[in-house]
């Protein structure tokens, strides 16, 4: 680029040759994987796009260079496949905010609970306050009213009015006697009443939940979304194109028409179908989760398409 000629320029290349090896055989490797698993269920993907044409840029500028030609792409190759990468991290970044630590937390960040410490008989006027991580089993809690319970407990109050609508869904007050259960993410609806934590709020039923929902969230999906039909349908679409071009013009244009397939497959690659979805389906889950909707999966975005009646 700085406009080298001869002995140092080829040096230079070689240089770009040797530092593109690492991405190839490293960094390339996720890859493969999602191709090779593309393969394994008969589907094309957007990862067997980027396959070949990254092999297919580092074969013929590989070859370019043995024969000493200056038709090399490790650059730009390199910058396709970094870009693309960069990408698909900040996606990973961006739902790993969606786990259930951070969604839990995010329930009771701005709650702070009041303890009460009991003296003989009676409790203690003396009071301290706990944020619901430093909350610990056995601790002695009393609930304001609009007040979310953090902690699977047992009461400790006569009697009190619990909503269960978290939980639920079912929004009708439900009536909770002494020494009754009451679960975390209830809500109180009556006067303070005091609970004794029996389960610490990480590990409730509300948080196991919570986690379950990330696993799933993370897991396979047999489902087969708009989005990989329309991967799926865009790619063959690219390599037929691609095949009839190379076949119809190999005769007149030669290698230069391998050259031109190679730059349809690259710019034609689905990546803003493949990485725009996701993150799509990742806003949708935390808008949901701000509005206190907790999806168990994206993919429950595009079966809500399919639904004709829905049942209350």
């Amino acid at each position: 680029y700085a406009g080298l000629t001869g002995e140092m320029a080829l040096i230079f290349r070689w240089i770009a040759f040797v530092l593109f090896l690492p991405l190839i055989f490293y960094s390339a490797v996720p890859f493969y994987k999602k191709a090779w698993v593309s393969l394994l269920l008969r589907r094309v993907n957007v990862d067997l796009m980027i396959v070949i044409a990254l092999w297919a840029g580092f074969l013929f500028s590989t070859y370019s260079l043995v024969l000493g030609s200056d038709d090399l792409y490790f650059d730009s190759t390199a910058s396709f496949i970094f870009l693309i990468l960069l990408t698909r991290f900040w996606i990973k970044r961006h739902q790993n905010q969606l786990m259930q630590k951070n969604i839990f937390a995010d329930l009771f960040m701005n709650e702070v609970y009041e303890e009460f410490k009991q003296t003989s008989e009676i409790l203690d006027i003396k009071k301290s306050y706990w944020p619901f991580n430093k909350i610990s089993l056995g601790q002695v809690l009393k609930i304001k009213q609009n007040q979310l319970i953090p902690c699977d407990a047992t009461l400790k109050s006569q009697a009190c009015d619990i909503d269960l609508s978290f939980l639920t869904g079912e929004a009708y007050p439900v009536k909770k006697h002494q020494a009754d259960l009451i679960l975390a993410g209830s809500r109180l609806l009556s006067s303070d009443a005091v609970i004794e934590c029996i389960r610490e709020p990480l590990k409730s039923q509300l948080a196991q939940a919570l986690g379950k929902i990330d696993q799933d969230r993370h897991s396979k999906n047999s489902f087969q979304t708009l989005t990989d039909l329309t991967a799926h349908r865009l790619t063959l679409v690219v390599f037929t194109v691609a095949g009839l071009f190379f076949v119809l013009t190999y005769q007149h244009l030669g290698f230069e028409a391998f050259k031109r397939c190679l730059a349809l497959i690259t710019i034609a690659c689905p990546c803003a179908v493949a990485f725009g979805t996701p993150l799509a389906h990742n806003i949708g889950l935390r808008k949901a989760i701000q509005k206190g909707f907790f999806i168990k999966s994206e993919v429950v975005f595009e079966k809500l398409t399919q639904i004709s009646k829905i049942i209350f």
